[in-house]
């Protein structure tokens, strides 16, 4: 994985632990997550912005070509970030480079965590 500020590539390879059945899938949902968490490096750290636990609430535009189970490239960009929400996008490429699609207005919102004890 490479990092700059607001911007993360990484280079995502499928798993033995997928299963038989992860090449038959448009994109496993091991390799999206994988993708999601590309956004998620490349948030510029600033205070606590950066701290916690943040799941995916929204995605605005999701088109991608067959992936199955083969290795790609993640290249996110952040696009708005505060204190509760990261948005970002993302290009999809083979492990060849050949485009394989984009994310657009991926959002990922703060997990509350509770009061300390």
């Amino acid at each position: 994985m490479w990092t700059a500020p607001g911007e993360a590539l990484s280079l995502i390879r499928p798993t033995p632990g997928m299963g038989d059945g992860a090449a038959d899938c448009h994109v496993h949902p091991v390799l999206l997550d994988a993708c999601f968490q590309t956004v998620l490096t490349a948030m510029t750290p600033d205070d606590d912005r950066s701290a916690g636990i943040r799941l995916p609430v929204g995605i605005a535009e999701l088109r991608l070509d067959a992936v199955g189970d083969r290795a790609l490239w993640a290249h996110a960009t952040v696009t708005a970030q505060s204190a509760g929400e990261v948005v970002g996008d993302l290009a999809l490429y083979a492990e060849d480079g050949t485009p394989l699609g984009r994310v657009s207005g991926f959002r990922a919102a703060a997990v509350d965590r509770g009061p300390p004890r």
